[in-house]
């Protein structure tokens, strides 16, 4: 492998930087060799009360909801945290958000239930030499059946990719 002429010397890589590297190549090469860094979004105040959530606000508070309903905490303790982190907008809206997304995360995670084994998920040390690479770093969530990936929401592109490079690993 060359390099505009340059040799290539033994270069240790992260796990979080291949799957940079995988799920936006431009960017990476941006960032890592040009040392640009765009901004993905413009820090804007929006000039109007929201009373839904678009897409993504949704994910997160979605995600969010998850993780609380696997501390097992209660839902109006729930509610009182997203509210505060700003999850959910102000007022009855906000309930009635809460209301609607709750028993879809109830049943997301009953279904997670059935599928997570009884033992704890550990932590896995990466450290792999490849040619003139090293790839070290750490996997996260395995379970004694192997890697265990779960989202509340659609499955995208980049998940897939995000779980094979996992699963090479």
């Amino acid at each position: 492998l060359r390099d505009e002429g340059y040799p290539v010397t033994r270069r240790t890589i992260e796990v979080r930087q291949l799957l940079a590297f995988f799920r936006h190549p431009v960017r990476y090469f941006l960032q890592q060799r040009l040392g640009i860094v765009l901004d993905e979004a413009e820090d804007r105040l929006d000039g109007r009360e929201p009373f839904t959530l678009d897409g993504l606000a949704r994910y997160h508070m979605r995600q969010a909801l998850l993780q609380h309903h696997r501390a097992a905490e209660p839902p109006a303790r729930v509610l009182s945290l997203l509210r505060a982190t700003g999850y959910l907008p102000h007022g009855q809206v906000a309930v009635s958000l809460f209301e609607r997304e709750w028993p879809a995360v109830e049943a997301f995670a009953a279904r997670l239930q059935a599928l997570l084994p009884a033992s704890p998920s550990t932590s896995l040390e990466v450290d792999l030499t490849l040619g003139p690479f090293r790839v070290v770093g750490r996997l996260d969530e395995v379970t004694p059946c192997g890697l265990l990936r779960y989202r509340l929401g659609h499955t995208r592109g980049r998940d897939y990719l995000d779980i094979w490079i996992h699963h090479l690993l």
